[in-house]
């Protein structure tokens, strides 16, 4: 499994998507770390967008913010996320019913 990991590093290099591939990683690693309290929307820069159905649920996960923050860096190795947006009341995504 490793010699996978790392063609498909190589490949992803040589294609240009290395920014999308983390930012894909990153939102993937944040939905599970959530456990459904939140959806990961986007990474760009150093920024995660993460979105909650309503203003109490995105204070209760703010207060955690930090402890998402950690377990990034240390899932990733370095602190890529330096802070994180959050959008309330917006709309679920076309997959989701």
């Amino acid at each position: 499994m490793d010699k996978i990991g790392k063609i498909l590093r190589v490949v992803i290099n040589k294609k240009g998507l290395k920014k999308a591939a983390e930012a894909s990683e990153i939102c993937y690693l944040a939905n599970c770390w959530g456990k459904g309290a939140f959806e990961a929307v986007s990474f760009s820069g150093s920024a995660l967008k993460l979105s909650v159905e309503n203003h109490s649920q995105a204070q209760e996960a703010q207060m955690r913010e930090e402890d998402l923050l950690d377990y990034l860096e240390e899932i990733i190795g370095r602190r890529q996320v330096l802070r994180i947006r959050w959008q309330v009341g917006a709309e679920k995504s076309n997959n989701e019913v």
